[in-house]
């Protein structure tokens, strides 16, 4: 189990995914995958291979003893290279095809680190944008369902005009399709770190010496092995990072936009929506009667810490010096660890908030209701001005001000404030200019909703189509090229 747990609540199924084990055995799968390689072109013997890979297992290493002697080389993967060699070493015993020394020749330290991180990005990513799709699958749910369902709209903290819900679903679908479409993206271009000591392959140029294979050709399969994209070595170029980690922001930032109204409307004095209960969930030590809407609050931690782990990263990429960072690369580590702790875990979340979000629409409505007629004042004034007879004591008074006048002397619950209205504009506008009817049509803030029902029909169905694309592409149905990992003993189409 990870540590960091207590000051990272809600991390517990997403720590060990980015913890000590999970980087030290993504190492030791560069380490086998570079061997395997190797033995595809003919450039180690099968068995090398397979002993690498029998031996390149985290429970081989002293972890304990791995963080320490870390500081030595100010990285993990130097005395990971030890102890994975005396591991090959003990495994090779008998059979003596000398597999250790094919371990790692021809690369760097931050070939296999890079190469680990890119695996850790990946697997963290496909959990993330499952949860995602199920965000999104709830949205499109809750957007259809509710797509009718009137309340009151709300800009600068204010009642603004009439609105629905599912225009609000929609609103936050929009931001997580957009989010999940960028990651999807990202991840699958994520490439592989192949360039030896300073990014020129020359070692690695040693290693298929004489042999018909180029360097180049020894870093694609390496590629292909991890399911990894070919390209230029980018030890100082880490904008490959810094874009990956940037999807997993955009996540963040949606997540976070829905956790914020959730937590908002779920204020008691609104009580427009509730978080799905679960037990023990969202109690209080001191006050029994609270019920907190914690998995918002996990959502809207973060929304607030990612930007700040983001902007680690970009500093880290912005002095990425030399062919070699001297420091800055160290700096990516502890903040990719965190962002793929608390995205991951905050798209958990999310599925479960979204999946089990209780919408009163009854207290929707009433707050509308309550808050009319002045929601409506917008309308009222672009329809009644124009239809205002002409009064005693008007003079000089444009029609826009005579009902802005009506508005404020109706001010007051709606249930009191709507009749004071409708009775000063039916005494102000003649009945053949807009009858009683028209003028109950006028004062319901539910008829005034604008083109909302179209604009979620609209969102909903696009993002349907998004999501069946991408579900098309992941059983291979497009022309995206396959670069899943090679199975041992296959060759990469």
């Amino acid at each position: 189990m990870s540590d960091l747990l207590l000051f990272a609540p809600g991390t517990a199924a997403t720590a060990d995914a980015v913890g000590d084990v999970a980087f030290a055995q993504a190492m030791l799968d560069v380490e086998a995958a570079w061997v395997r390689a190797q033995a595809d072109l003919g450039l180690a013997p099968a068995a090398a291979a397979d002993t690498v890979a029998a031996a390149a297992v985290v429970g081989n290493l002293d972890l304990a003893a791995l963080g320490a002697d870390a500081e030595n080389g100010a990285n993990a993967l130097i005395p990971l290279l030890a102890q994975l060699r005396r591991a090959v070493t003990a495994a090779d015993a008998g059979a003596d095809v000398g597999a250790a020394r094919f371990v790692h020749r021809g690369l760097t330290s931050q070939d296999v680190i890079d190469t680990a991180l890119m695996l850790l990005v990946r697997r963290s990513a496909e959990n993330t944008l499952a949860d995602a799709e199920a965000v999104a699958a709830h949205l499109r749910d809750l957007a259809v369902a509710h797509r009718e369902t009137p309340m009151v709209g709300r800009t600068l903290a204010q009642h603004a005009v009439p609105y629905t819900f599912g225009l609000k679903a929609a609103t936050w679908l929009q931001g997580v399709d957009t989010a999940v479409a960028a990651l999807r993206d990202r991840v699958d271009r994520l490439p592989v770190q192949c360039g030896g000591a300073s990014g020129t392959l020359a070692a690695v140029g040693t290693v298929t010496a004489g042999t018909g294979v180029t360097p180049l050709e020894l870093a694609g399969r390496f590629a292909a092995r991890l399911g990894l994209r070919p390209a230029a070595p980018w030890h100082t170029a880490r904008l490959p990072l810094v874009e990956v980690a940037d999807g997993f922001a955009l996540l963040a930032d949606a997540l976070g936009k829905l956790a914020t109204d959730v937590v908002l409307l779920s204020r008691p004095e609104i009580a427009e929506l509730s978080e799905p209960t679960a037990p023990g969930r969202g109690g209080s030590s001191a006050m029994p009667q609270k019920r907190n809407p914690v998995l918002s609050v996990l959502i809207r931690r973060t929304a607030l810490s990612v930007p700040q782990l983001i902007a680690q990263l970009h500093l880290a990429a912005a002095l990425a010096d030399d062919e070699r960072p001297d420091g800055a690369w160290h700096t990516e580590w502890p903040a990719l660890a965190m962002l793929l702790r608390l995205v991951p875990s905050a798209a958990a979340s999310a599925a479960e908030l979204t999946g089990g979000l209780v919408v009163h629409a009854d207290r929707m409505l009433a707050t509308l209701t309550d808050a009319s007629p002045g929601v409506l004042s917008e309308r009222i004034t672009v329809v009644a001005a124009p239809l205002l007879r002409d009064a005693a004591g008007d003079a000089g008074t444009s029609p826009k001000d005579r009902v802005t006048a009506m508005l404020a002397d109706a001010d007051g619950p709606g249930a009191e404030a709507t009749p004071r209205l409708r009775a000063r504009l039916r005494d102000a506008i003649p009945a053949d200019a807009l009858d009683d009817a028209a003028l109950d049509d006028l004062l319901d803030p539910t008829r005034y909703l604008g083109s909302a029902g179209e604009l979620v029909d609209g969102v909903v169905a696009e993002s349907a189509a998004a999501a069946q694309h991408r579900t098309s592409s992941a059983n291979g149905s497009t022309d995206t090229p396959d670069r899943r990992p090679v199975p041992s003993g296959e060759e990469h189409p």
